[in-house]
């Protein structure tokens, strides 16, 4: 933003798990934050928009631990419960955008939805 001036767009492509709010996960706990995280303290006023991606099935390249070499790994189908089934249910097996906004406040999203945690390191 500096070399470029205040008005400045950015795009800034992290995993699902690096895009997401650490506040609202196990994270948080251990004393983590992310990158998500920051941007939305950060620049809340400046129209933050986080983009996450999800999915059913597939495969990922990653590593099975930090330090460990990338390799593809199979990502089995999601689990029964996780918002990856739900997504894949709701969207009958068929790419969906989902455009969601301040529903941390929404009542039937008070119990905790797992979710698939693709980062640099996947561990199946």
């Amino acid at each position: 933003m500096k070399f470029h001036g205040k008005d400045a767009k950015i795009i800034v492509w992290e995993h699902n798990t690096h895009i997401g709010d650490a506040r609202a996960t196990e994270m948080a706990s251990e004393g983590m934050v992310n990158v998500g995280q920051l941007m939305r303290v950060q620049h809340l006023n400046d129209g933050v928009v986080a983009v996450g991606f999800g999915s059913y099935k597939g495969s990922v390249v990653a590593g099975r631990e930090w330090g460990d070499s990338m390799r593809k790994i199979k990502v089995p189908e999601a689990v029964v419960g996780s918002w990856e089934h739900a997504f894949h249910l709701a969207g009958n097996g068929k790419n969906k955008l989902l455009l969601i906004n301040k529903v941390k406040d929404e009542e039937c999203l008070s119990s905790y939805i797992g979710h698939r945690a693709i980062g640099v390191v996947y561990n199946p």
